[in-house]
């Protein structure tokens, strides 16, 4: 039986850096790139920034789930 790594079966977690957590809530604090043509984050669109600005590579499922678990939401 051949076995894989926890980084190459699709659908497992693996660890994120506290990095990457710092960069993804300072995001949501920003407004989006006016070149990206969009007036707030949605997690897709984060995911895609942080892939491409910065060579990030962590799910919109990741991105969504950790905003909502730390970032204050508006009352």
């Amino acid at each position: 039986m051949i076995r894989r790594s926890r980084d190459e079966v699709p659908g497992t977690d693996r660890q994120i850096s506290p990095q990457v957590r710092s960069k993804i809530v300072a995001l949501t604090r920003m407004s989006p790139p006016q070149e990206l043509g969009i007036s707030h984050w949605s997690s897709r669109e984060m995911a895609k920034h942080l892939k491409k600005a910065y060579g990030i590579e962590v799910s919109h499922n990741f991105v969504s789930a950790y905003t909502v678990l730390t970032v204050a939401q508006p009352t």
